[in-house]
């Protein structure tokens, strides 16, 4: 069966995001089908013009100077600066070399809802999911594309593990998000308060893994980097901008106590990824890199779903922090992975402590046998929504 993904898969720095799109293909290929990734061009869905690295940087050293004559404030132009930094970072990292190799891809990019209605991708199925393709809300008519809005309708429809990213959905917009739910065949999402907001509309849903975690352990060490590191922490962060946040000073005591140096990657997700932390390493992994880096860490410490997706995979210890303020919203799927597969201890509380944390036994023969027992439900949902 052809079937076409519609995801985010743009990123040049949150390695989940292009692992969750990787993973479902190939996933999907195991399954004997033919899945390709719709390039939907969401960064640019309304209208933005594409500037090169030059011309940002050339924003950035001309002008801004001029700007901040007239009394800009010093945070906007941090935020510039930050941005063609991490420009130049992101060269290091280049995941455009794997979207490449690993990704099978429409021939058109699609600018617009309109242009996929127009000229709809030729598939037997439409898949939209993961990441959080939903949190685009229906106030604007072109994220009805992430609800499958093209295309043939006898064309099946299938949502599998999006996410709202939050806990309920705006009052006003409830109509159009039931209207827009009722184009599916199938629906799944990634978490329970996806499951509320669907429900409340009368729609029952199946919880799912994230795609990442439809393949195992032996199919990414396919796509690895053999990198020897040594021995190493690791640090792996998005959504923070405070060192403060993941405790930092017990964490930098606790590695110059055993004598293991930190290697840091920052990452963007809500804001722009920042270098917070002195007396690290600073590497920007590639995405076969940075599935090293994790696979062969003494431990790893991240604010990231994903970092501690593939810690799990990959049977490293590891501790979450959870995200604070408006980015909180984020904590939920990493809370409800840990409690379901008997990890909530790795996520760091007031009692916690890394020389505790880091000697706590993890079972990883129990752990397996839970996930392999969700990841079974959810390649059945596969099947079935594709039979």
């Amino acid at each position: 069966m052809k079937i076409g993904i519609i995801t985010l898969w743009q990123s040049n720095d949150n390695y989940g995001q292009i692992l969750q799109c990787y993973a479902l293909q190939q996933q999907l290929l195991n399954l004997r089908h033919e899945p390709y990734l719709i390039r939907y061009d969401i960064e640019n869905r309304f209208g933005k013009i594409k500037v090169s690295l030059w011309k940002k940087l050339l924003k950035v050293l001309l002008i801004y100077p001029a700007i901040k004559s007239l009394k800009l404030k010093r945070q906007k132009q941090k935020v510039a600066e930050l941005k063609v930094y991490n420009i130049l970072r992101n060269k290091e990292r280049d995941f455009e070399s794997f979207r490449k190799k690993h990704f099978l891809v429409s021939d058109k990019i699609y600018s617009n809802l309109q242009h996929l209605q127009i000229s709809p991708p030729i598939a037997d199925a439409y898949i939209v999911g993961s990441d959080q393709v939903w949190a685009h809300l229906l106030d604007k008519k072109e994220n009805q594309a992430m609800f499958l809005n093209f295309g043939n309708k006898n064309i099946k429809r299938i949502a599998y593990a999006p996410s709202f990213s939050m806990s309920s959905y705006p009052k006003k917009l409830k109509a159009q998000l039931k209207e827009n739910l009722g184009r599916f065949n199938s629906l799944s999402v990634r978490e329970q308060t996806g499951v509320e907001i669907c429900k409340e509309l009368g729609y029952n849903v199946q919880i799912v893994v994230d795609p990442t975690m439809l393949i195992k352990r032996e199919d990414y060490s396919k796509i690895a980097s053999e990198d020897n590191y040594g021995t190493y922490i690791y640090l792996y962060y998005l959504n923070i901008s405070h060192p403060d946040e993941i405790e930092w000073k017990k964490l930098h005591e606790f590695s110059e106590n055993f004598n293991i140096r930190i290697i840091a990657t920052p990452s963007s997700g809500y804001i722009q990824g920042q270098e917070l932390f002195d007396d690290v390493e600073y590497r920007y992994a590639s995405i076969p890199q940075w599935i090293n880096l994790i696979n062969n860490a003494k431990l790893v410490v991240t604010t990231s779903f994903h970092g501690v997706v593939f810690c799990i995979l990959h049977h490293t210890p590891f501790i979450y922090f959870l995200l604070k303020g408006k980015f909180a919203r984020g904590n939920n799927r990493v809370i409800s992975l840990c409690n379901m597969l008997g990890l909530s201890n790795r996520i760091w509380s007031n009692t916690s402590s890394f020389d505790s944390l880091s000697k706590q036994d993890i079972k990883w023969e129990e752990v397996d046998e839970k996930l392999n027992a969700y990841r079974l439900e959810s390649i059945d949902f596969l099947n079935k929504a594709l039979s």
